[in-house]
């Protein structure tokens, strides 16, 4: 009896998992089917700010500026805002210059090989969350309400070809002082000479902690809201 109760489960687990990955790949197959477009849902005097190097487009509030933080053969940073209320960080890998095999640094940041990139790309593609935006598969993550660093809202990781963009937005903190004899607490982080935002980390982890425990401000839902109309926008040139 035994024996036959085995015989009979085999085949039965097989089928459940032959579902499983079948409805991934339906799942997937019709977000490459339907692709998500910018249509209507970013206003009409928006700019649109465009990079020849890695290839691709997105446009923004006609009020904020795109800068090229940093830029290295491996690997770019684009501060987009900037505005205390609204700060994105985009980070670019260059495949083609990653390392082929162990890490290294480019700058004070660690690479990531070009294997662990592909383990990437093929976890993005397998995850039955991820959206096409413009036939760009996008993974998002819209609960990392951590105040590590400068306290994440937002992340969105995809692929411009075959480069690694991560991209973030914060928190909707600001603090007019950046003293930090004044203000221990503060974070100034200059863009240049005139350009910076200011984050203060203890209002930042005070922010955190409310959205933990499912308390939404109507200016965070904006924030995100905001962010997802930017990412539609985002195309391969």
């Amino acid at each position: 009896m035994k024996n036959m109760v085995k015989i009979i489960a085999v085949p039965v687990i097989f089928v459940l998992v032959g579902g499983v990955v079948w409805f991934i790949k339906i799942y997937n197959k019709s977000a490459v089917d339907s692709p998500i477009t910018a249509t209507s849902t970013y206003k009409a005097d928006w700019k649109t700010y465009v990079n020849k190097d890695y290839g691709f487009s997105f446009k923004h509030p006609s009020e904020w500026i795109v800068i090229n933080y940093i830029s290295f053969p491996e690997r770019a940073q684009l501060v987009i805002g900037p505005d205390e209320k609204h700060f994105y960080n985009l980070l670019i890998q260059n495949y083609k210059n990653a390392p082929t095999s162990t890490p290294r640094l480019a700058g004070d940041e660690p690479l990531k090989s070009q294997r662990e990139l592909d383990g990437i790309r093929e976890k993005i593609m397998n995850n039955p969350t991820v959206k096409n935006y413009n036939n760009i598969f996008i993974l998002e993550d819209n609960a990392v309400y951590s105040p590590f660093d400068s306290g994440f809202l937002n992340v969105a990781n995809f692929f411009i070809n075959k480069d690694y963009v991560y991209l973030t937005s914060y928190l909707p903190i600001e603090d007019n002082d950046c003293s930090t004899v004044q203000n221990p607490n503060a974070k100034c982080y200059m863009l240049d000479e005139k350009n910076y935002v200011r984050r203060n980390m203890a209002n930042i982890e005070a922010k955190a902690e409310e959205i933990n425990k499912g308390i939404v401000s109507v200016e965070v839902k904006e924030s995100i809201e905001l962010f997802n109309k930017v990412l539609s926008t985002i195309e391969i040139l």
